[in-house]
């Protein structure tokens, strides 16, 4: 034990967030009331230091918050402005083949999609009709399915009128 300690307690509104230790191993009676004045004084510096300390990192932590929210909304404007050029070089297109390369193009700017295809329901055939469906960029003959060949994931789809996401095909395609 040292001969001689000061302890005092730091505060921040009102709650104790630590203390302030002081101890001298050379000699009893170190400290006196002039001592203990200016340490007050110190421990007042030692508060406005911990209060600004905190405050920097909530800051930081509010920034980085920030930035990360900002990200993910040019993320969704990206997107969004995608979304709309596809919209603009769809409409100006005139033949199924073009529409159908044009959004392929533009989903594989999303997202790896190897095999795009669009089917258009026939009800009078009672079939799906695959037009020009697109697999590694090469547009594939026209194909069809019909409505009553459940065996089929997008006869599902459009007999359910629900998405179907397949992860791992092997294992989940008899759900």
């Amino acid at each position: 034990m040292p001969p001689s300690m000061l302890a005092m307690t730091v505060a921040v509104k009102g709650r104790l967030e630590g203390i302030l230790v002081f101890d001298n191993m050379g000699e009893a009676e170190a400290f006196s009331t002039s001592d203990v004045h200016r340490l007050t004084r110190f421990r007042e510096h030692a508060v406005a230091a911990v209060t600004k300390a905190r405050t920097l990192v909530s800051v930081q932590e509010k920034t980085e918050q920030l930035q990360q929210q900002n990200e993910k909304l040019e993320q969704a404007n990206e997107n969004v402005e995608l979304l709309s050029r596809i919209g603009r070089d769809i409409t100006a297109k005139l033949s199924i083949d073009e529409i159908i390369g044009t959004v392929y193009e533009n989903v594989n700017a999303l997202m790896d999609a190897a095999v795009f295809g669009i089917g258009i329901v026939n009800e009078a055939l009672n079939r799906i009709e695959f037009p020009a469906t697109k697999e590694n960029g090469q547009t594939l003959p026209p194909f069809s399915y019909q409505l009553d060949d459940d065996t089929r994931l997008a006869v599902r789809c459009c007999r359910n009128a629900e998405e179907v996401l397949i992860g791992d095909f092997a294992r989940e395609r008899e759900k």
